[in-house]
């Protein structure tokens, strides 16, 4: 097998729906079209990414005992699944993506002696830490690691600075290649106003603050809810939506239940192609208390909205249009609020949105990826 016809093996953690599969599947559907032999790895958890590759006839592969959870025993035997899928199909290079699969397959790849090894960090899991051990053992694993990995790949400065500053070094350099949308199609199949919220079952005169996210930790949607209740009980034209699902749905449930928010919180469910309801809404928040630099705010640019995001991970340098505020600060979250409803009104990101496009961040990735 020639270096030209060896594939490109593209592997994260978990194959649920998120920012960092979307990119994956993404990368791997350009590649498809550069004409490179490519395949689709995951690990156990999740199905979003392996209908997509099926839809799109890319290949993808299990990974057994691939596991977002720490766990020694399971962890190493799937260093052993990941060197035995590369002994399989024998790739040119590696792109890993997620905390998880960036340490256990840039170990695998060295093992199996691979060429090139690209890791691509979505958010460096020990900002995200509950405690110092957790903060350090992440830290620790990620400096360890970084020397089987040849290039990593930060998606903003504040993440190549933290690698610096803890001394995660990678053998030939690390990167910033910041994510990227296409912004016509992205415009273009943004549903009609009324038809999106006729979808998502809306009122037409309520003014409607939505959220895109999956319904993890990060993202801090229950505090969000918590902060809320007082606004919503003094602003009966307010309305949250949240599209999407998760662990932490029951707990969201839970909240609206004992406040008694069921007429001004929708829980729409995840949806297929989410951007496109962008449209019903008239503002978005993005409450996470932990981001690498989120897609869904640059689709939320691209459709004009006034956002309200946290001051985590990429979201005030890519975005200084919006209105930023602390993680956690509640009172500033609800005055910003606020003042989007007494001042509502489109916003023009096209200078910050120009900045990112999607051809420029994969073709970067491409380049990384070839072999000599």
């Amino acid at each position: 097998m020639t270096s030209q016809t060896k594939p490109i093996l593209l592997a994260i953690t978990m194959a649920v729906p998120g920012g960092a599969t979307s990119f994956v599947f993404m990368l791997a559907s350009w590649l498809k079209r550069q004409k490179k032999a490519v395949i689709v790895a995951a690990g156990e958890e999740g199905t979003w990414l392996e209908d997509c590759c099926r839809e799109a006839d890319i290949p993808f592969r299990r990974i057994p005992h691939l596991r977002r959870a720490i766990n020694p025993f399971h962890d190493t035997l799937a260093v052993q699944a990941f060197a035995q899928l590369i002994r399989e199909v024998q790739p040119s290079a590696l792109h890993l993506n997620s905390s998880k699969a960036g340490v256990i397959g840039s170990l695998a790849g060295r093992i199996t002696n691979v060429r090139k090894i690209v890791y691509c960090i979505g958010g460096w899991a020990a900002l995200d830490a509950g405690n110092f051990l957790q903060r350090s053992m992440y830290t620790w694993s990620e400096r360890l690691s970084s020397s089987w990995k040849d290039t990593i790949v930060c998606l903003h400065p504040g993440d190549k600075a933290f690698a610096e500053t803890h001394h995660i070094q990678p053998k030939e350099r690390l990167e910033v290649i910041p994510n990227g949308i296409d912004i016509n199609s992205i415009q273009k199949n943004l549903l009609p106003k009324s038809e999106a919220r006729r979808a998502l079952r809306l009122s037409e005169t309520e003014f409607i603050f939505g959220t895109i996210a999956h319904f993890y930790p990060a993202k801090d949607l229950p505090h969000y809810l918590r902060a809320c209740v007082p606004f919503l009980k003094e602003t009966p034209a307010a309305h949250l939506c949240l599209i999407g699902d998760g662990a932490e749905r029951s707990e969201i449930e839970t909240i609206i239940r004992e406040n008694d928010l069921e007429l001004s919180v929708t829980l729409a469910g995840a949806k297929d192609h989410a951007a496109q309801y962008l449209s019903a809404f008239d503002a978005f928040v993005l409450p996470s208390k932990k981001e690498g630099m989120p897609f869904v705010l640059l689709e939320a640019a691209a459709a004009q909205l006034p956002i309200i995001a946290t001051d985590v991970g990429a979201n005030a340098w890519m975005l200084p249009e919006a209105h930023i505020v602390s993680p956690g600060h509640s009172e500033s979250l609800i005055q910003t609020m606020k003042d989007v409803v007494q001042h509502p009104a489109l916003v023009d990101y096209t200078n910050s949105l120009s900045r990112f496009t999607k051809e420029a961040c994969l073709s970067a990735h491409e380049r990384l990826l070839e072999t000599r």
